[in-house]
């Protein structure tokens, strides 16, 4: 059966006539209890970097090591839909028996290489510290960057954007300079220029950056936020300083690059934002503001 799910996705890459995305979602069940760092953005990249090098080492490594714009995407480990992310100084207990997830996000045809990469795995062999990891189901939606079709906005033009995860953006400096800065606020143009370059990197209809980020400074605004600063360790000896909460937008402007914008932020559900986003920092979810 997934023989025959992999061979109808080849079809697919092999019919796409422009670039795409898939997003998928692995739900599974572990043999034993498990503890863990609070943030599992960096164990989650490390589980799908290492499932793709059975298929492909050589990928894996450039895709670790590559400092370009990263063409896939993961969220923390799941339950019931949203994302575990414990209080302050917290871990995350994952119990045995019980059904989690975690999502990636791929662009191009990185996600056939890991479909595959389950297909030939003996069951049990995916090992979480020292539980066995059993997949028992994935889904997965493919589309073009054509098909992303725009969020809700409420009639006075407002989206909220709710920052699920640790989210921080870089900021440039003058000079060039060792130790980067970064932004805890998602002030519109930091907000919008973080998924129009992503966009950019990959979308075949690319389009100007600095045009599009003038009109999100003239026509984008805050109306309402309830942030706060949290601090999480990302593994290596690392800790990234960034705010979780929520920003309600108002977009007004031309209907044709409100729409844009509000693409922009159904692609940012598949992609995250900000600093880090693939390893599953910056993961957003979009509402329509309820008054």
């Amino acid at each position: 059966m997934f023989g025959l799910f992999l061979l109808v996705f080849s079809v697919f890459l092999l019919l796409a006539d422009t670039m795409f995305l898939t997003y998928t979602v692995f739900r599974f069940i572990l043999n034993k209890d498990v503890i863990l760092p609070r943030f599992t953005g960096g164990i989650v990249l490390s589980l799908v970097l290492n499932l793709i090098s059975i298929v492909d080492e050589e990928l894996a490594r450039k895709l670790h090591e590559s400092k370009a714009v990263k063409p896939y995407s993961v969220s923390p480990f799941m339950s019931g839909g949203r994302v575990i992310f414990p209080p302050k100084s917290s871990f995350t207990h994952l119990y045995a028996g019980r059904m989690y997830s975690f999502r990636a996000c791929f662009i191009g045809g990185l996600a056939r290489t890991i479909l595959e990469a389950f297909s030939i795995l003996p069951e049990g062999s995916v090992k979480l510290m020292n539980a066995d990891m059993y997949i028992s189901e994935v889904e997965v939606k493919s589309l073009s960057f054509r098909e992303i079709k725009p969020v809700e906005a409420s009639g006075e033009g407002d989206v909220k954007v709710v920052f699920l995860t640790p989210t921080r953006f870089a900021v440039r400096r003058s000079k060039p300079m060792r130790k980067p800065k970064f932004s805890l606020f998602p002030a519109p143009e930091r907000l919008f220029h973080s998924i129009v370059h992503h966009w950019n990197s990959f979308a075949g209809d690319r389009v100007s950056e600095q045009k599009f980020i003038d009109w999100v400074i003239d026509n984008v605004y805050e109306v309402d936020y309830h942030t706060r600063s949290c601090s999480v360790d990302i593994g290596k000896g690392r800790k990234a300083v960034g705010f979780t909460g929520y920003v309600i937008y108002r977009i007004e402007g031309s209907k044709s690059k409100r729409d844009f914008a509000l693409k922009l932020l159904r692609y940012a559900e598949y992609v995250n934002v900000g600093n880090a986003k693939s390893m599953g920092l910056g993961v957003v979810r979009i509402e329509k503001p309820v008054k």
